[in-house]
């Protein structure tokens, strides 16, 4: 009897393929986070799985008892085999007696073959809808959306692209990432390599694609329509709250790209239910990661103790750098800051700057703004008459080209001036286009390019040395401790708030220079023990903190603010030392006349400098009693 055979050795042969395809199709799965390749992979297998199956019915005499058919020979059986099951997979196949001759009275072998003939046409179809685009990207997502974290990309661009790469990278290809808004005017190179990528291009904006507030999702708005950027992070924020309601969004961050003063007005005035939003300004950005990783004071050598800045170009990033570089340069009296700004629209530059920051301008800091062009023989007039002792210079002129050329003569010109004895001042420029950026540093130049977009468009952007320090300062001021949860969405609810922590973060390692220490992320655990418990003298708290309120109101002036007199706060009816729509604060004054101001208002201000600088090693993590919330830490190491 046909049922009382045993399964043939095409059965487990068979069987063995299907196995091992499936695994296959599993693993790679799982670590590419890809749905295309192992469909293909395991329908492949199916496939030749059916192919073995179907050779005994053309080869022996099974052929010739079910079918009559006489011996084929083993070429024409193989062949007849293959068309037999490409008529499986269109269902358009009709074979009787395939369950009782390949896998006899084995049961199990009978499900086996049910399955394979249910899973053939199954999984072969679901292949052939992989090729119509967008369908498969579709499925990988709603499969993986809850296992990994989703990156959102609001367009596809080389900016775009070169993010996604970086934390693509940078998590090990464990992530998603979805770009938005795709239509048919974006370039086919663009679509090739975000394909090659894997990549996931979706039609519809972010705003429809909403997960779970449980699982980790990153948004990036970053257009170059900026008024497109807010209105859609704007509309991503209520599309959440309708949807998911009261829950915990702590799991979502979105990354809003915008320079518009606006931005974070309106964005204070939205009910974001703890959303984070973090606004990324382009050129705030750029100068932050300059002063912070080239700090001013690097400058000096030997007993010098003035700091002279130049800043050639005052657009948009020269303002930035003139507003930064005076409060990272406060370092208490034993040293000069110095800046000189070089525009050839400078007068008019300078009366713009008189109405955002009128107390830049009342006789306490050195500035000069002087009106020349850079590319006329009066540049190299002004820097013999003005600019001779410069030693931390920046350009940022109109595009890339011309800020490498002036950079390129500013060096050729310090150097001429004393071949022999002369040191080069620090030189950086402005450099956006990434090749250019990557490159300056390698033709033998001495001069640091800065603002590419391969840096700003890269995982640090997320996840920086910068941004987990001043998570730490936020932790400082927290009044609920270590509650991780609540300092987080401290953090995020304001921008005005996460800006201080940044400043108040870089200025750290200013800080510790006045003391005679550089601070380094810690990689050895010899050298995390050599500075465990490191804490500050009390002389030192007091001179610090003396920086410290130096540092904040050249920072809080640069925001736009001015003092605000005693009789001013009286009037108000109000014990706070501020008066936030006038722009209006008491304790823009001296470190002495803070006592004065404490007094009147009952509350000890220079406490708020003195506690914040103690906690300078537990903000580092140099304590081991206490824990920082980003976890990091650092060493001290004594300058030379």
């Amino acid at each position: 009897m046909a049922n009382s055979l045993p399964p043939t050795p095409n059965f487990w042969v068979s069987l063995s393929i299907c196995i091992f395809a499936f695994l296959i199709s599993l693993i790679v799965a799982v670590k590419k986070l890809d749905i295309v390749k192992p469909l293909r992979i395991f329908g492949l297998g199916l496939f030749l799985s059916d192919v073995i199956l179907l050779i005994p019915l053309f080869l022996d005499e099974i052929a010739q008892k079910n079918y009559g058919i006489d011996n084929l020979g083993k070429t024409a059986a193989l062949f007849s085999a293959i068309m037999n099951a490409a008529q499986m997979v269109t269902l358009d196949a009709d074979f009787p007696a395939l369950f009782t001759d390949v896998s006899g009275s084995f049961l199990g072998g009978t499900v086996f073959l049910g399955i394979l003939c249910f899973l053939t046409p199954v999984v072969c179809g679901g292949i052939a809808l992989t090729f119509f685009d967008g369908i498969a990207g579709k499925f990988v997502y709603r499969l993986f959306r809850t296992y990994v974290p989703v990156y959102f990309f609001s367009e596809l661009s080389e900016n775009s692209l070169y993010l996604a790469k970086s934390v693509q990278d940078q998590r090990n290809g464990r992530c998603l990432c979805v770009f938005c808004g795709i239509s048919e005017s974006i370039s086919s190179e663009l679509k090739e390599s975000a394909k090659i990528s894997r990549f996931l291009l979706f039609r519809k904006n972010e705003a429809n694609y909403l997960n779970s507030p449980d699982y980790e999702q990153i948004y990036f708005e970053l257009s170059e329509n900026q008024d497109e950027n807010l209105s859609h992070t704007r509309d991503l924020i209520d599309s959440y709250i309708k949807r998911f309601g009261e829950v915990d969004y702590s799991a979502i961050k979105i990354f809003l790209f915008s320079e518009q003063e606006e931005a974070p007005l309106l964005l204070r005035e939205m009910d974001k239910k703890g959303m984070p939003v973090v606004i990324v300004n382009r050129h705030r950005l750029v100068v932050n990661n300059l002063l912070f990783t080239y700090p001013l004071y690097n400058v000096l050598s030997d007993n010098a103790k003035t700091m002279s800045v130049l800043i050639v170009g005052a657009g948009k990033v020269g303002r930035e750098l003139l507003r930064t570089c005076l409060w990272c340069g406060q370092l208490g009296s034993e040293y000069q800051l110095k800046i000189t700004v070089i525009d050839k629209n400078a007068s008019v530059i300078k009366r713009s700057m008189q109405l955002e920051c009128p107390e830049f301008f009342t006789g306490e800091y050195n500035i000069s703004f002087l009106e020349v062009d850079a590319t006329t023989a009066d540049f190299q007039i002004c820097l013999d008459e003005n600019c001779a002792a410069a030693n931390y210079i920046c350009v940022c002129l109109d595009n890339d080209e011309m800020n490498i050329r002036t950079a390129l003569y500013m060096r050729s010109y310090y150097q001429r001036k004393d071949v022999l004895n002369a040191e080069t001042p620090f030189i950086s420029a402005f450099v956006k286009n990434s090749i250019k950026n990557m490159h300056v540093s390698d033709i033998g130049c001495h001069i640091k390019a800065f603002g590419g977009n391969n840096l700003i468009y890269s995982y640090a952007l997320i996840d920086s040395e910068l941004e987990k320090l001043a998570l730490n300062v936020q932790q400082i001021y927290e009044k609920t401790g270590t509650d991780k949860n609540k300092i987080l969405q401290d953090y995020y609810k304001d921008e005005y708030g996460i800006k201080s922590n940044r400043a108040n973060a870089i200025h750290i390692r200013y800080k510790l220079f006045s003391l005679g220490y550089d601070m380094h992320i810690a990689s050895d655990e010899e050298l995390r023990k050599k500075n465990n418990d490191f804490s500050l003298l009390e002389d030192d708290v007091q001179r610090l903190a003396r920086i410290e309120h130096d540092r904040w109101n050249a920072y809080t002036r640069g925001e736009g603010w001015c003092r605000a007199s005693l009789e001013q706060i009286e009037k108000t009816k109000n014990s706070a030392s501020k008066i936030p729509n006038a722009k209006l604060h008491a304790c823009l004054c001296s470190w002495d006349e803070l006592d004065e101001v404490s007094k009147y208002l009952h509350t000890d201000y220079k406490k708020y400098d003195e506690d914040f600088v103690r906690n300078i090693p537990q903000i580092l993590g140099l304590e081991s009693s206490k824990q920082n919330i980003s976890g990091v830490r650092y060493v001290l190491v004594k300058r030379k």
